[in-house]
């Protein structure tokens, strides 16, 4: 049994902070946070008029003014209302300096933050302030909290004896309490110093120094950290360092400690190109100290790669690599690259030109497998596979397609037989509609050939070196929907969608396809690997999705 013991903390940090969080946050979390109404000024707000209602008001031109009850002052994006507000004014021409001074409690707004308090004071013209007893609430992202006292300047905030949390209004969840917050406003990160963290109002982390993004943007340094126990790994300790190396690169390296296997190194690259993007990772133990390991290579390691491209317009290739040092190793550890249960790591390459009427294709793909038997899957090495579409033939009542395949098998097991497979499927189909149903036939021919040859063994079965396999079929589907307004409930709408279709296609023997050794086990043929069973789908063509079993239909 795996026990994971995952600080409550660091858990909500790494949720709430992650590039997939943020995402979700924007589409849901952020209903409650207050947005900036209105278009936000550009340029020097600065240099903007400030405008004043009040009750009350006493000027004493040029230096000073004093406005009481229900104040309202505006400048560009801000906007204030308090009881008292005191303008004074030093200097003259470029030396003038403008202060506020608020008294007996405020609400200030502006298209960066929200701000409660009881008394402030700022410099008007460069955007300084002080503010004491605040309440804040950032503007069209996650983030608010309380404060002692607050330092405003043009691109940063530091906060004194304060909180901080995503959480949104009225939801307590969890909060950083610290002695020192410094928000960053532009590079969207923040400082804590001497950060307790609570969840639920109760402190269960502690730390002298921690850095929070507080936007989107990515920065490199040490993530959450994962500890952990289990009878399998001992004691375990993981710790994600992220490297921002571009905005279209970036790195995690993760290295993990367990007391019972020792040092696991783990990276993950990531990359954004113009013609393409991937993922490359890898996972590292020299030596595995684990007793119940017995095989003679200590060395435990895994490769991956997935990639996708698009380049010259119409080119396309993909990658889907895996590779691991032994067939226990997705038992042994949790990986994010694979998993025990699916019995195989696929490692595959396509790549592929496509036009509006026809698309072509170049492939390879074997398999790693896990299971300890004696003949694994067969390998495709290369396949070449040519698609042609053509509609509207015979003044537009038929629509023509042609799927044709070649495949090299191949097999490491010297008793099987490899062969190459050569695959051509044209079909006609029409279609006819009205506003009661639809009509649609469909005539298809498979024709194969196999070029087959024995296995390089004494003990290989013979296998029929040329077999031609030639099959028609035809599909009759009708459809139609039934809609009445008389239902038991006023306002419903009952349909009933009838769905009639008639397949034919006459027996083959096939026995002669591929090895009966696998034949007799499986059924499938080479692509056994590949073939998925579909006995309950009623309008599927075929029962098998491999081309080397195509069971006869008359139903």
């Amino acid at each position: 049994m795996n026990k994971k013991y995952t600080l409550i903390s660091i858990s909500i940090l790494t949720a709430l902070y992650s590039q997939q969080s943020l995402a979700d946050l924007h589409s849901q979390c952020l209903l409650g946070v207050p947005h900036f109404t209105g278009e936000v000024v550009k340029g020097d707000v600065n240099n903007l008029p400030v405008y004043i209602e009040a009750d009350k008001a006493e000027i004493n031109q040029p230096t000073q003014a004093i406005y009481q009850g229900n104040v309202d002052l505006k400048q560009g994006n801000r906007h204030l209302v308090g009881n008292s507000v005191e303008v004074k004014q030093t200097g003259e021409g470029n030396q003038t300096q403008r202060w506020a001074y608020l008294r007996g409690g405020f609400d200030y707004k502006d298209n960066q933050i929200n701000l409660l308090g009881n008394d402030a004071s700022f410099n008007l013209d460069s955007k300084n302030g002080k503010v004491t007893d605040a309440d804040y609430q950032l503007v069209g992202r996650q983030g608010r909290g309380k404060a002692q006292e607050i330092e405003l300047g043009d691109n940063y905030r530091v906060m004194k004896n304060a909180t901080f949390t995503s959480c949104l209004p009225d939801d307590n969840a969890w909060a950083v309490d610290a002695s020192e917050i410094r928000q960053h406003i532009k590079e969207e990160y923040a400082e804590f110093w001497h950060a307790r963290f609570k969840v639920l109002g109760v402190p269960v982390f502690y730390t002298p120094y921690l850095q929070l993004p507080i936007g989107d943007r990515r920065r490199s340094g040490l993530l959450m950290p994962t500890v952990g126990h289990s009878s399998r790994d001992g004691y375990w300790y993981k710790q994600p360092i992220y490297w921002n190396i571009a905005p279209n690169y970036d790195a995690t390296f993760a290295p993990k400690y367990m007391s019972r296997r020792g040092w696991q190194l783990n990276g993950e690259f990531r990359y954004l190109t113009p013609v393409g993007e991937g993922k490359l990772a890898g996972e590292y133990l020299g030596r595995d100290r684990y007793d119940e390991y017995t095989s003679d290579s200590r060395k435990r390691h895994l490769f991956y790669w997935k990639h996708h491209s698009s380049f010259l317009e119409n080119w396309r290739l993909n990658i889907d690599y895996t590779k691991v040092s032994d067939k226990r190793y997705f038992t042994d550890f949790d990986s994010d690259y694979g998993s025990s249960t699916d019995g195989y790591a696929n490692q595959y390459a396509r790549i592929a030109y496509y036009k509006p009427n026809y698309n072509f294709a170049i492939s390879a793909r074997q398999f790693q497998i896990f299971d300890e038997v004696s003949v694994g899957p067969y390998r495709a090495m290369p396949q070449i596979d040519f698609n042609y579409y053509k509609n509207d033939l015979a003044n537009g009542w038929v629509d023509f397609k042609l799927f044709s395949q070649a495949v090299r098998f191949d097999n490491d097991s010297t008793l099987m037989p490899t062969a190459w497979r050569f695959h051509v499927e044209p079909s006609l189909a029409t279609a006819m509609s009205n506003k009661y149903g639809s009509l649609n036939i469909e005539t298809k021919l498979y024709a194969t050939h196999y070029n087959q040859k024995k296995g390089s063994s004494s003990s290989a079965e013979d296998v029929q070196k040329s077999v031609n396999r030639v099959l028609p079929q035809l599909k009759v589907d009708l459809q139609t929907v039934l809609a009445s307004n008389k239902t038991l409930f006023d306002g419903y709408t009952q349909t009933l969608e009838p769905h009639v279709q008639y397949l034919y296609r006459p027996y083959k023997d096939q026995s002669n396809i591929g090895s009966k050794r696998v034949n007799n086990y499986l059924g499938f043929g080479y692509d056994s690997a590949l073939v998925q069973q579909d006995y309950y789908s009623l309008f599927r063509d075929r029962r098998y999705s491999g081309l080397d079993r195509i069971s006869s239909a008359n139903q």
